[in-house]
């Protein structure tokens, strides 16, 4: 039984030897601020009291340095130590002992180490690097009860917020007893959620940020020092230069993993200080990753480029080497102008960066380029990534094309700025584009053209510039914004691409082989990678296509207000309201030049916005930029818009209309002939109303059906109905024309088939207004068609016949 079982230890004589040495050290441990080491060996009972302070103070500064080192190092060991132990507790409680007591033996390590530093003057960079290095890890550590409190803000007794979780429960339940047979949407993953560091808190990344940076500033003299020391490579010094050699990787290892932990917590920490709105802490933040990446592109070339030799046999060991620090940092590089992005996009549509973060637009632009200067320039300052630009001239040919493949590693040009013809850069935030590559949007009117007429890009630049601040500085960020999605797409595409290689390269080298069923396993898992890497690709094409459709509502509306303005010019109120064009108008420039440069940006805006909504499949987006291309083609036929004229066919025509009407017999009169001269504006009215039309309809196409978004749906029928409606007015006033005209040219005019291209449009838009329950449109439709029949009997060649 239990009650018969020796037990382990005797309680009595634990109690006897815990009062023996109790006593013991009660009598020996007398002297105040002194430090005692107590001692037993593994196999033997003796135990021994050292007096530390005493042997310190008698022995010489050779035995204090030594005792210094020794409790240093110990405490060192002890901590290590404890975090392999943390790392196998699961209790929450427990852990946060063990981190606590971990972090005081690091401390105390540290005060040692530079007490040991004033003693001798070596200031032991490795070890105190890494002990800071440590330190940050304790930081990082994930704690559910801390990530919770952060959440709720800090207090944990608050009874409005047990409220409010109650209510969200019941409501959640709510929606599970209603929809259970729905499918659950899953969060969307982004760049960062394949990136570590997710749970911890704000505080907790702020401390681990300062104790990275101390560890960088401890060992980066170091390294200058081992780099500038390294001798020159003769026979004689062989082994000098690789001590050398093996010095400098070393630190340049070391410093890498510091500077790639810091990358990740510094861009972990901006996205929590974008959440509260705190922009200083935020342009800090991002400001330092970009500062760091640039560091760390230089370390990887030092920790590469000395390793190995200079030879063409180890090139592809090099590459081999470089390839998980080349695609780690590329996915840094993507986080960081994904964060860029998302700063500048929130600043964009949300006023309180300006009420509660105290920033303005040119904040914004400043920090981004901040960040792409600091890019940039690691490439020019430091070359080629994982090569060096040796000086023999049998490897110039190697190095530079080593640079060329590597030149867009950081220094990627975004896709945007390339369609844009370098219209569009984080220097260039105007948003307009040109078709010409030597004229630049961000030109100015100097001096010597300053009595001269400005251009349409010079009065769209002046337009802009002129614009309110908020709505100024809400279409650069925007511009901007574009800018980061289209660099961090750029480089995340790059990613995938070479994954699918290597992917394929593996797949080649299984199919070789005997034993496939472990292959199939990671076969699948790479597919469950890849999807998830489709997927944030996905949503950045999402939120790029998101800010262009932004950038060209604001371009369509500027070119709204100048058609606008003209069309009310007998009204002086209409023209004062905005000053920039009352300042063109006094120097007698004709605003209305700028809407041609206006409405070609804001389509090219609108067509980039729905290249990236295609790709990644957003129907609803799709559809809503077809109606705003739409609009853009119903202001395009208004004659007012300087702008290339189109024909029939849509081909920007000319001197189509007079040919045309060269046809025409000599019968005509002279108001004929007047008439006939403007039937390429009429052309070019009919080919931008069809090509309105045509985007409707392509927009129905995407949606598929009307259940998959119904208020889309209707809102694109709606359009479409008045396109075709329009366009039916406009091809019976071409064919028909007015109620002057005589009847003989309108005979003339009329040809067989002309009759339904009229009929047809007018037709569909009463079906749509019909199937819409718009009765008043479609009673409209129903009074344009009898308009038309009217006027085609009237026209008839022989009206008794007919009758």
């Amino acid at each position: 039984s239990e009650a018969t079982k020796e037990p382990l230890f005797s309680p009595a004589i634990v109690d006897m030897n815990a009062t023996i040495l109790l006593n013991f050290l009660k009598t020996n441990c007398t002297k105040e601020n002194t430090t005692y080491l107590l001692r037993r060996h593994p196999n033997s009972p003796e135990i021994r009291l050292y007096d530390i302070s005493a042997l310190s103070s008698s022995s010489s500064t050779f035995a204090k340095r030594k005792w210094v080192w020794w409790l240093a190092t110990m405490s060192h060991r002890f901590a290590l130590r404890l975090s392999q132990l943390s790392s196998v507790v699961t209790s929450q409680e427990v852990k946060r002992l063990y981190r606590s007591r971990q972090r005081g033996l690091l401390g105390n390590a540290l005060e040692l180490l530079q007490d040991l530093e004033d003693m001798d003057g070596q200031g032991h960079e490795l070890i105190c690097a890494s002990i800071m290095e440590h330190l940050a890890d304790t930081f990082l550590e994930c704690d559910d009860v801390a990530v919770e409190e952060e959440e709720e803000g800090g207090t944990k007794g608050d009874v409005r917020k047990e409220r409010r979780q109650k209510k969200k429960k019941k409501v959640k339940q709510k929606n599970k007893a209603s929809c259970t047979n729905e499918k659950k949407e899953k969060p969307k993953p982004t760049s960062s959620s394949s990136q570590p560091y997710g749970k911890v808190t704000a505080d907790g990344l702020s401390k681990a940020q300062d104790h990275l940076l101390s560890g960088i500033k401890k060992l980066w003299p170091l390294l200058q020092q081992a780099q500038n020391d390294v001798p020159t490579t003769t026979a004689t010094e062989k082994t000098t230069t690789t001590s050398s050699m093996i010095q400098t990787e070393a630190l340049s290892m070391q410093l890498y993993g510091l500077h790639h932990k810091l990358i990740n917590v510094s861009l972990r920490l901006a996205e929590r200080h974008l959440r509260t709105y705190w922009s200083s802490s935020a342009m800090q933040a991002l400001r330092i990753s970009a500062r760091r990446m640039k560091d760390a592109v230089g370390l990887l070339h030092t920790l590469i480029g000395v390793s190995s030799s200079q030879s063409m046999d180890d090139d592809e060991r090099k590459e081999a080497k470089q390839k998980p620090y080349l695609k780690s940092l590329r996915k840094q590089y993507a986080w960081l102008w994904e964060c860029c992005g998302h700063f500048a996009r929130s600043f964009a549509a949300d006023n309180l960066w300006r009420e509660r973060g105290h920033a303005c637009g040119d904040d914004v632009v400043s920090l981004l380029r901040d960040v792409e200067v600091a890019c940039c320039s690691s490439m020019n300052n430091n070359g080629v990534v994982g090569g060096g630009g040796g000086g023999e001239s049998s490897e110039e040919s190697s190095s530079q094309g080593k640079k060329e493949e590597t030149e867009n590693f950081l220094n990627v040009i975004p896709p945007i700025t390339i369609q844009s013809n370098d219209c569009v850069t984080l220097y260039s935030l105007s948003g307009l584009v040109s078709s010409n590559a030597s004229v630049s949007p961000t030109s100015s009117p100097t001096s010597a053209t300053k009595n001269k007429k400005m251009t349409a890009m010079e009065i769209a630049q002046q337009v802009l510039q002129h614009q309110k601040q908020l709505k100024r500085d809400e279409r650069r960020v925007l511009v901007a914004a574009s800018v980061c999605y289209s660099r961090a797409i750029g480089v995340f595409t790059t990613l995938l691409h070479e994954k699918k290689e290597e992917e394929e390269l593996e797949k080649q080298e299984e199919e070789g082989n005997e034993n496939n069923a472990s292959s199939k396993e990671e076969g699948n898992s790479a597919t469950k990678k890849q999807s998830v890497e489709e997927a944030i690709l996905s949503l950045l094409r999402q939120r790029l296509g998101d800010a262009c459709n932004e950038i060209g509502k604001i371009l369509l509306t500027e070119v709204k207000n100048i058609l606008s303005s003209t069309n009310n010019n007998n009204n002086s109120a209409t023209i004062t309201t905005n000053n920039a064009y009352q300042q063109l108008n006094d120097k007698g420039e004709d605003i209305t030049k700028a809407s041609a440069p206006l409405l070609l940006s804001a389509e090219f805006w609108f067509t980039h916005g729905l290249k990236c909504f295609d790709v990644c499949h957003d129907l609803r987006n799709i559809a809503l930029l077809r109606c705003n291309l739409c609009q853009c083609c119903k202001i395009r036929a208004n004659a007012n818009v300087a702008l290339p004229k189109k024909g029939g066919g849509g081909a920007t025509t000319h001197g189509r209309g007079e040919s045309s009407s060269s046809t025409i017999t000599s019968t005509m009169t002279t108001a004929n002939s007047n008439n006939a001269a403007t039937n390429t504006a009429v052309g070019h009215a009919e080919a931008c109303l069809q090509e309105a039309a045509d985007h409707l309809l392509l927009a129905h196409e995407a949606l598929g059906q009307r259940d998959s978004d119904p208020m889309t749906w209707d809102m694109v029928s709606e359009e479409l109905a008045a396109t075709f409606l329009v366009l039916g007015v406009r091809r019976r006033q071409s064919l028909l024309g007015g109620g002057a005209t005589p009847v003989v040219v309108q005979a003339l005019r009329l040809t067989p088939g002309k009759e339904r291209s009229v009929v047809n449009p007018m037709e569909r838009a009463m079906e749509i207004y019909t199937t819409l329950g718009n009765a008043h449109q479609a009673a409209a439709a129903h009074y344009q068609l009898a308009l038309f029949y009217s006027r085609v009997w009237t026209c008839q060649r022989d009206e008794s016949k007919t009758r």
